[in-house]
């Protein structure tokens, strides 16, 4: 995931260390520790989506 979507020279370099990435044998994921107020930044950056949806889970509970 990543908050928000970079662009320009940022993108390129996120596609750069993408491509990296497949070159590792064995390599299956990578994660950055989270902060709380990280959690609260990727929660309102995605609010917006989340509001919208219009398929039912149980947040989202039928009528």
């Amino acid at each position: 995931m990543v908050v928000p979507a970079p662009v320009g020279t940022e993108a390129m370099a996120l596609w750069d260390l993408t491509v990296a990435y497949t070159r590792v044998t064995g390599l299956y994921e990578i994660k950055t520790p989270k902060t709380a107020d990280d959690i609260a930044f990727i929660g309102r950056a995605f609010t917006p989506y989340l509001q919208g949806r219009d398929w039912q889970s149980v947040q989202n509970p039928a009528p």
